[in-house]
């Protein structure tokens, strides 16, 4: 996530080199946070000022891999049952405290406690017991044998001095005055809606640019405006009918980068007739990805739930194409036969399904009717 944020940032960079900038750098977010708190993340927004705020014991780099943050080694069991964690002594809250053991379990139990109802609580779970050793070392025992657990302490880091209890309610004066490890201090909230953040003086590794002001600007077409008329420096995303104009500016640098998420049509394989491979892979068959893609930009087209960068991804397993000759095949060979109307049917029962999606954001609508529309012909 931290890459997402470090690349979407500058999708559309103006003026100087960013160590260079003297001025605030105001970006554009769909809306402000509602809420900041890493215990209780549910939008992209709330995430991306999580990575200005607040530190994991790993984070990662440019090319994806795991990279110690706020730690300074780490032992694993031979077993990998569990591991010991040491941390960096030049590491300090916000408010001028330096971080200890305390605060990493504190964190760990917070999101495993059932009373706060942690929307994070599932990246904890595989963790049995977290104990302090020291002012600096803490020794995580997990629940199985866990290979290269440095993968998922990502997890962002609360101060143990600003909560009473493991129980955290989403209340919490913590939610309006959050103070991290980041590079970062949230410094107002301001009468627009904007937010405005500050360099952490004391971070580790110099922050360049002095003060972030994140504006609400809910309309991605006006987003587009602004950055033209120099209202802001940066975008998160430039949506695809907006390249073509900004392109054409000498002053806006546009910069591509990989999200970790994907798109997918999932099927209910205990219901006929998904239970049956050749009609998912009909299905399958039958869609033009590249023109799915169409009202939302460009992507990847992936064969599995990984991106491509993952070191999990199966590079020996191609995608899907669309062949409309295979497809008819693969329904005749599960038993369907087509009408004269031209729809599919077996055993009198037309090929009709239902797919529900998330109907309040924008893209996904389109995605799904143009699906459908592939379908239909």
């Amino acid at each position: 996530m931290r890459r997402l944020f470090r690349w979407s940032l500058t999708a559309a960079l103006l003026g100087a080199a960013l160590p260079t900038l003297a001025t605030p750098l105001r970006y554009a977010e769909d809306q402000a946070p509602g809420i900041v708190n890493p215990l209780f993340t549910t939008t992209m927004v709330e995430a991306r000022v999580n990575e200005l705020l607040f530190d994991g014991l790993y984070t990662d780099n440019q090319d994806l891999a795991t990279t110690p943050a706020v730690l300074e080694d780490a032992q694993v069991d031979p077993d990998g049952m569990g591991m010991i964690i040491r941390l960096r002594s030049d590491v300090f809250w916000h408010d001028g405290t330096p971080i200890q053991a305390d605060d990493v379990v504190f964190s760990i139990e917070a999101m495993q406690n059932n009373r706060t109802l942690s929307t994070e609580a599932g990246r904890v779970e595989w963790i049995k017991e977290a104990v302090a050793l020291d002012e600096r070392s803490l020794r995580l025992e997990f629940n199985a044998p866990t290979f290269h657990p440095q993968d998922k302490l990502f997890f962002k880091l609360l101060p143990k001095s600003q909560f009473t209890s493991t129980a955290v309610n989403r209340t919490h004066p913590f939610r309006t005055q959050p103070i991290g490890t980041g590079p970062y201090r949230l410094d107002s909230y301001n009468d627009d809606n904007s937010v405005t953040f500050r360099a952490n003086t004391d971070y580790r590794n110099g922050v360049g640019i002095g003060e972030l002001v994140l504006r609400e600007v809910a309309d991605k077409s006006y987003q587009a405006k602004l950055i033209q008329y120099e209202s802001l420096e940066a975008l998160v995303r430039v949506m695809p009918q907006d390249l073509a104009e900004l392109s054409k500016s000498r002053k806006i640098e546009l910069y591509p980068y990989q999200t970790n998420s994907w798109w997918f049509l999932g099927f209910n394989q205990k219901k006929a007739p998904f239970d049956d491979p050749r009609v998912r892979q009909a299905l399958s068959q039958l869609v033009d990805v590249e023109n799915l893609l169409a009202p939302i930009g460009t992507g990847e087209i992936l064969s599995g739930p990984y991106v491509k960068s993952s070191p999990f991804y199966n590079h020996d397993v191609a995608p899907w194409s669309a062949d409309s000759y295979a497809a008819t095949t693969l329904l005749e060979e599960a038993g369907f036969t087509r009408g004269d109307d031209g729809m599919w049917s077996r055993n009198g029962e037309t090929l009709t399904f239902t797919l529900t999606f998330h109907q309040n954001l924008e893209t996904s609508q389109k995605v799904v009717i143009n699906l459908q529309s592939q379908l239909r012909r």
